[in-house]
């Protein structure tokens, strides 16, 4: 049986329920499903938070609370189903279960224990498989599939600026420099994060809460962890970002004074990362989020942070949120990159743009 344009319409049908799942779903990837006979769904399902069903099982369980048979049923599945025991059980095993007899697959698995072996496991199943690649879909899985490739999370990086880049005045007041707009879409990009990192000059000098806030995410809002990067640890254990509620980490290097180190260590909810050297190094501490299955992170920080970012090689995306306002010579800078040559330059690809009353965001990508 070959790929129709109903398939097509059904496996992006797929996707969409996919979306649901974003805000839930890490460490896993986002997925959803739907299961169609002839050319009735009879099942939706997308992933819930981790432990919990995959997409393909909650399709079959919605197909069976309404007393729809899968017997001959296909599957429109946004990515390859997984072929392993793990938090759940296999979903190649619960689709050959269900006796389902086709599935169309989007996206092949970047997780090297299934990247290929759950389409195979169905086709040994005598289950018809078909993989169909989607143009101009969402970027759901980004991070997962960075962290399954190259040991390393998706790192998004946050500003809010002036038309003349400035990001707060000489006193360090910057509310607010966007509207309302903006700031509500920032809480779409905190709430899709599994980590928010800042450094300690931000907590010092806006004391910020870094959670996601608002009513417009379906279902229970999965906060992410809030990182401090505090090498001498001078912020305040009483910050609002070490509160109750929700995780945080702070990292620091082994020189710190003990004291200081006690009294972090003392805190509920929060916990102490300690890396060795003289510096904390940025790479040291993406590869340690991804050893705790961090999939995407959003940093938000002052000038000095942010251009480190933008200096390594270690960021993959850059959103802007322009204000049509001009803050002066005085105001603070995007970033602290001391260049003197047009060559040292770091150059950007703009990937959208989109206008956000009154203001503009701009998504860049790295010129590789």
């Amino acid at each position: 049986m070959s790929v129709a344009e109903s398939d097509i319409v059904f496996l992006r049908a797929a996707t969409l329920l996919a979306s649901k799942a974003i805000y839930q779903s890490p460490p896993n990837p986002a997925v959803g499903c739907l299961l169609v006979t002839g050319s009735d769904i009879i099942g939706r399902g997308w992933t819930q938070q981790a432990g919990g069903n995959h997409a393909e099982i909650q399709a079959i369980l919605d197909a069976q609370s309404k007393d729809k048979p899968t017997q001959g049923a296909t599957a429109y599945v946004s990515l390859e189903p997984c072929c392993f025991q793990g938090r759940t059980p296999a979903c190649t095993e619960a689709l050959v279960q269900a006796g389902i007899t086709r599935v169309v697959c989007a996206e092949v698995d970047p997780n090297p224990r299934v990247s290929g072996r759950g389409i195979q496991a169905l086709k040994e199943a005598n289950v018809e498989v078909e993989h169909v690649v989607l143009q101009n879909e969402f970027d759901l899985n980004v991070g997962f599939a960075r962290r399954m490739r190259n040991s390393l999370p998706w790192v998004r990086v946050k500003s809010g600026l002036s038309l003349d880049s400035r990001t707060a005045m000489a006193s360090g007041e910057s509310q607010w420099i966007t509207g309302e707009a903006s700031r509500e879409d920032v809480q779409y990009w905190r709430a899709r994060s599994c980590a928010i990192l800042t450094g300690v000059g931000t907590v010092q000098a806006d004391n910020p809460r870094l959670t996601v806030r608002g009513d417009q995410f379906p279902g229970k809002i999965r906060q992410p962890l809030r990182i401090v990067l505090d090498s001498e640890l001078r912020s305040s254990p009483k910050a609002q970002v070490y509160d109750q509620e929700s995780l945080s980490m702070v990292v620091t290097l082994k020189s710190v004074d003990s004291r200081r180190l006690k009294r972090f260590q003392a805190l509920s909810n929060t916990q102490v990362l300690v890396l060795d050297g003289p510096r904390i190094e940025l790479k040291s501490v993406m590869e340690e989020l991804a050893r705790m299955e961090i999939n995407e992170v959003l940093v938000e920080a002052g000038a000095k942070l942010t251009g480190a970012f933008f200096e390594s090689a270690l960021w993959d995306e850059a959103i802007f949120y322009i204000a049509p306002k001009l803050m002066g010579c005085s105001a603070l800078p995007l970033v602290e990159l001391a260049f003197n040559k047009m060559s040292e330059a770091i150059n950007f690809k703009f990937r959208d743009m989109t206008v956000l009353e009154p203001d503009i965001r701009i998504r860049a990508l790295p010129v590789l």
